[in-house]
């Protein structure tokens, strides 16, 4: 299936998930996902946009909350929108 990049950048730039932008194009997930990654601008980041200092501020306040929490600090990360997505 041949597929408009840049169609697929603009839908990316109105927030449209992945999964959205093939239903809209009739087109698999995986599709998307591959020809913006080519393109230069994945769906998925694989790094977050926070400082260490902010990074720690909030790790602090997770601790401060769920004292218990230890090793499972990722999850409540990835509710804070800081891991965007976790493995």
């Amino acid at each position: 299936m041949d597929v408009d990049v840049n169609q697929l950048r603009f839908l990316q730039e109105k927030g449209f998930s992945g999964k959205q932008i093939a239903a809209q194009l009739q087109c698999s997930c995986s599709l998307v996902y591959k020809h913006l990654s080519t393109a230069g601008t994945p769906m998925r980041k694989k790094y977050a946009d926070i400082s260490d200092a902010d990074l720690q501020e909030k790790v602090s306040l997770l601790h401060s909350h769920h004292p218990n929490s230890g090793a499972e600090v990722r999850s409540p990360l990835q509710v804070l929108y800081i891991c965007p997505f976790v493995n």
